[in-house]
């Protein structure tokens, strides 16, 4: 599997596809990681076992000696694995000791040839155990090592060899292994969120189809009815509103080409007019207070939304008959959409606010805002949509940045 091909700007020339960063990119990276850590420990187990081998002893000794050996690291490859986390406490305590075990026992007879088995122990301390546990034992090891070569008489000079050498493989082999974890979570990270931006679209998706086209379609089918009931008595507003639907039409087409590129604007001073026009054509009587812009393009953005979201619903219930929209500035850090009609004398939907208001009500709540839609006591519904005047942030717009910086990158994964 392979990362996406970066483009280069200007001014910049493309990667070569040779050398080092063909192959770098032809290797997932965590069995790279794996693969480098499996040959360490091979390396290091050779280099013990031909110490071993290259001694004047007789065959059983040489034989218990490279039983130990392999019983050594076969225990540090699997500690050294990403399967290890998991394992409980009491196995990780077993296998510790049998690993020490195998590790103290033949070095009377190996010397400092053993000093792999030694740097493979401190490992498995440091990646079993957190925290004064690992520090502790791993602390103990490198004690461990100047005794048992001041008992066995080794020189001054190869008790430093075999210390400084022990915590050198030892810090090796637990920064290639503790690498290892940390390259398999990034990238199940990055899997999660390659899996996140793609929800993140499908709801995106969603919620325009239903913004545009749950508006547009609601208009045409008002007005399709009304064409029809003034073919016969009056032909010429027939005609009118023929030529009406067709530009809702058109826009509904325009509407679903931009939800699928991505590129959506709706204008708020552009919503309330053409919400008064829809009403109207409703025989609904709507009283309209002029916005009092301009907003910021985010804010004018989520109203526009909002309103297209409430002219709906009104659309849905033929018993409103009169409607008022208002868009104002309570304070000057506040933006308030006001739509009120006297449609519904209890909570719609039987108190379940589904759909577009629960989209609504997520995209405001991102911004800092608040949706309020409920019947009051003037016995009319109220939807109201308050927002801050200056957001921080389009939370629409941060998503769709870390889609392209991170999400995108990571589907190849």
């Amino acid at each position: 599997m392979t990362r996406p091909t970066q483009r280069p700007g200007p001014g910049l020339t493309a990667p070569s596809r040779t050398g080092p960063t063909r192959w770098r990119r032809s290797v997932p990276p965590t069995r790279l990681a794996r693969s480098i850590t499996v040959y360490t420990l091979v390396a290091f187990a050779l280099i013990t076992a031909f110490s071993v081998v290259g001694r004047d002893w007789s065959a059983p000794l040489v034989g218990f000696a490279l039983l130990c050996v392999a019983v050594v690291f076969t225990l540090q490859f699997f500690h050294s694995s990403t399967r290890s986390a998991g394992w409980s406490a009491p196995v990780k305590a077993v296998s510790f000791t049998v690993q020490a075990v195998f590790t103290y026992l033949p070095l009377t007879m190996i010397g400092f040839a053993g000093i792999g088995m030694i740097g493979c122990l401190q490992a498995s301390a440091l990646l079993g155990f957190r925290g004064r546990v690992a520090a502790v034992l791993s602390g103990s090891i490198a004690v461990s090592v100047i005794v048992f070569a001041r008992a066995l008489d080794f020189p001054a000079i190869e008790t430093v060899y075999v210390t400084v050498g022990s915590t050198w493989m030892g810090v090796v082999l637990f920064a290639l292994g503790w690498l290892t974890d940390l390259i398999g979570e990034v990238h199940a990270n990055r899997r999660e969120l390659a899996r996140l931006a793609v929800t993140h679209e499908r709801l995106r998706f969603a919620r325009d189809l239903h913004d545009l086209l749950g508006y547009s379609l609601s208009a045409i089918t008002l007005k399709a009815e009304l064409t029809q009931r003034l073919i016969p008595v009056r032909p010429e507003r027939a005609d009118e509103e023929i030529t009406s639907i067709l530009q809702i039409s058109r826009q509904a087409l325009a509407d679903v080409r931009t939800v699928a590129s991505g590129y959506r604007q709706m204008s708020l001073l552009e919503e309330v007019s053409s919400a008064a026009s829809i009403l109207a054509a409703a025989t609904i009587d709507v009283d309209v207070v002029d916005p009092d812009g301009p907003f910021h393009p985010v804010v004018d953005q989520v109203l526009a939304a909002a309103l297209r979201e409430g002219v709906t619903n009104i659309l849905r219930h033929s018993a409103v008959r009169r409607c008022t929209i208002s868009v104002t500035r309570p304070d000057p850090g506040t933006v308030r959409l006001a739509m009120v009609n006297d449609g519904l004398a209890t909570e719609p939907r039987s108190r379940g606010r589904q759909g577009g208001l629960d989209a609504l009500t997520a995209r405001v709540a991102a911004l800092g805002g608040r949706v309020d839609a409920r019947v009051r006591d003037d016995g009319r519904f109220h939807l109201i949509v308050e927002v801050p005047a200056e957001p921080c942030a389009d939370p629409e717009g941060e998503a769709e940045d870390q889609l392209d910086d991170e999400s995108r990158a990571s589907v190849a994964v």
